[in-house]
């Protein structure tokens, strides 16, 4: 949800982007630069954001084969599949 919310607001900076760029040619302001820096945040949010969902979903991947290995012997393995619904394995 972050990363959607993150992403819809892409349209918003490409606006201001387009007026920064009217302000400057009408009015002689230097506003580029701001509008730089403006654009470098979010495309590093968008990163950030991208990279903690994946860790977050690596992790609770990792956990769930853990839990269910361990409740087996050997020579049986029990794994979950990408559905969620466990499974053993000989």
């Amino acid at each position: 949800h972050l990363l959607s919310t993150l992403m819809s607001c892409k349209t918003s900076i490409d606006d201001i982007q387009q007026l920064s760029q009217t302000i400057e040619n009408d009015y002689g302001i230097n506003t580029i630069n701001h509008v730089h820096e403006l654009n470098q945040r979010w495309e590093h949010s968008v990163q950030s954001v991208s990279q903690r969902i994946q860790l977050l979903q690596d992790s609770v991947r990792n956990t769930e084969s853990d839990i269910y290995s361990k409740s087996v012997e050997y020579p049986w393995q029990r794994s979950v599949a990408f559905n969620k619904v466990p499974y053993f394995i000989k």
